[in-house]
C-alpha cells in the first residue's frame, strides 16, 4: 500500500548498505512533502541511530522535521552545533538555517521583540550568505521580504527585480511543468513592488503546480500574509492577493454500509448503490476537494473512496482495526462481494491509518467510536497542518443516530 513509506529493517535490508542514505532520504522527502512530518521524523531519527555524524546527508531533512513539528530552537542547534555541518558553506543549509530563523521570529515577534529583530536578523543574512553561495530564486525571494520587515525598502526592491527576472525564465523554459514556487515567487515579488493585480493572478497560477504538495500553500499564505501586513495594502487590495492564494479542501465523510439481508426497513439497498456513486462523484467534482478521510467499510464509504481515485483525488483510509482483521471481518460478512473494491482502494489509497492496534469485532461499538473520534481529530490536525478548509459530509438515511461511531454520530460530534 501507498502509504507504507517509513523504512523498518525488513525494508532496509533489501538495499545493499552504499543504498540505505538514497532510500531514506527518498522517503523522508516525500513524508515531508506530504505533510507527513512526524512520520518523517521518526524515520530520521532511526536513520542517525542516536548521532548525526551517522547521518550527514540528511540532517538537514531531519532539521526540518523538526522545525515543522515546532521544535525550531531544535533544528537550529542542530544545523549549528553538529560537528562537520557547516551551514555558512553550503548555501542549501544556510537557507535552511534561515527558515529556522524566520519560524523563530515569526513565533516571537508578537511577545519578544528583542528575539524577533535578532532571528529576523540573522534569518536575513543566512538567506543572503545563502544568495551569495549560488541558491537560486527562492533564497532571494526570502531575503527581499524579510528586506522590508528591517527596513531596506530599496534592497527589497532590487532583490524582487531579480527574483522576476530569474522565475520569468525559468516559467518560460518549463511552463506547466515548473514547480510551485516559481509562480508563488513571482507573486510575491510582484507584491512587493506593489503591483498587487499581477501578484494576485501568479498566485493563482500558482494553484496548478502543486502536484499534491498542500504544505506549500501555507507558507505562500503566511508570507504574504506578513508582507501585507508590513506594507500596509489597502484592505480590498489584500483581500484580493489573498483570495487568489487557493485554500486546501479536505472532506472529512461518513455513510451507511449497504443492507444486510433480513434487515427490518430499508436504508441502503446495494441495488442504489450506482446511483449513489453518480451523484456522489457530482457532489465531490463541485466541491473540488484535495484531500477525502474515511473509512473503508462496504458501501459509502468505498464509494467515497472510488469516486475520490476517479477524478484523481487524495483519499486518506482510517480504519478501526489492522486492514488484515478489518478485511477478513469483511470477507466473512454478507457484504463480501465488496472485497476486490476494498482491495483496490486500499491498494491506492494515499494513506492508510488505524485508530487500533486490537483484533476487529464486528459487534463492538467502542471500536467505531473510537475510530471515529480518531478519524475527526487526524482531519481537523491535517487542515490545520495545511492551512486549509475542512468540511463534513454524510451519506445519511437522517435516522439512525444510536449507533456508537455511527454515521449519526459524526453529525452529533
Amino acid at each position: 500500500m501507498k502509504d507504507q513509506l517509513t523504512a523498518g529493517p525488513e525494508d532496509l535490508r533489501r538495499y545493499p548498505d552504499s543504498m540505505h542514505g538514497e532510500f531514506e532520504i527518498s522517503n523522508i522527502k516525500e513524508l515531508i512533502s506530504r505533510g507527513e512530518y512526524l512520520r518523517a521524523y521518526e524515520l530520521g531519527e532511526r536513520a542517525m541511530g542516536g548521532s548525526e555524524r551517522n547521518y550527514p546527508a540528511g540532517i538537514g531533512l531531519h532539521a526540518l522535521c523538526m522545525s515543522r513539528l515546532g521544535m525550531t530552537d531544535e533544528a537550529i542547534d542542530l544545523l549549528e552545533g553538529t560537528e562537520g555541518i557547516h551551514p555558512e558553506e553550503d548555501a542549501r543549509l544556510s537557507a535552511l538555517l534561515g527558515s529556522f530563523y524566520k519560524r523563530r521570529w515569526l513565533e516571537a515577534r508578537g511577545s519578544d521583540p528583542e528575539e524577533a529583530h535578532r532571528s529576523l536578523s540573522a534569518s536575513f543574512k543566512s538567506y543572503m550568505r545563502s544568495r551569495g553561495l549560488g541558491c537560486d530564486y527562492w533564497c532571494t525571494i526570502n531575503a527581499a521580504s524579510l528586506a522590508i520587515f528591517l527596513g531596506m525598502r530599496d534592497l527589497s526592491l532590487e532583490l524582487a527585480e531579480e527574483v522576476i527576472s530569474e522565475c520569468w525564465e525559468k516559467y518560460n523554459r518549463h511552463g506547466t511543468t515548473s514547480e510551485y514556487w516559481i509562480p508563488a515567487s513571482m507573486g510575491e515579488a510582484y507584491l512587493i513592488r506593489g503591483d498587487y493585480g499581477t501578484a494576485a493572478r501568479w498566485y493563482e497560477s500558482a494553484g496548478s503546480h502543486l502536484c499534491g504538495k498542500l504544505g506549500q500553500i501555507k507558507s505562500a499564505r503566511i508570507n504574504a500574509l506578513a508582507l501585507i501586513e508590513s506594507l500596509d495594502i489597502p484592505e480590498e487590495e489584500a483581500a484580493r492577493v489573498l483570495d487568489s492564494i487557493r485554500t486546501p479542501r479536505i472532506i472529512v465523510f461518513a455513510g451507511h454500509r449497504v443492507d444486510r439481508p433480513g434487515r427490518p426497513g430499508v436504508r441502503f439497498p446495494d441495488s442504489i448503490s450506482s446511483r449513489v456513486k453518480n451523484r456522489l462523484r457530482k457532489t465531490l467534482l463541485g466541491l473540488r476537494p484535495d484531500i477525502g478521510i474515511a473509512s473503508a467499510a462496504d458501501g459509502a464509504d468505498l464509494l467515497f473512496h472510488e469516486c475520490l481515485l476517479e477524478i484523481g483525488r487524495s483519499t486518506h483510509v482510517i480504519l478501526p482495526a489492522p486492514v488484515r482483521h478489518f478485511r477478513r471481518s469483511l470477507a466473512e460478512s454478507e457484504a463480501s462481494a465488496w472485497l476486490p473494491r476494498f482491495d483496490r482502494v486500499l491498494e491506492q489509497a494515499h494513506r492508510v491509518e488505524t485508530s487500533s492496534g486490537s483484533r476487529f469485532r464486528n459487534e463492538s461499538g467502542e471500536a467505531y467510536r473510537m475510530a471515529a473520534d480518531y478519524m475527526l481529530e487526524y482531519a481537523a490536525e491535517l487542515s490545520e497542518s495545511f492551512g486549509g478548509e475542512l468540511t463534513g459530509m454524510v451519506i445519511w438515511d437522517e435516522r439512525s443516530t444510536d449507533r456508537p461511531g455511527g454515521t449519526g454520530y459524526y453529525l452529533l460530534a
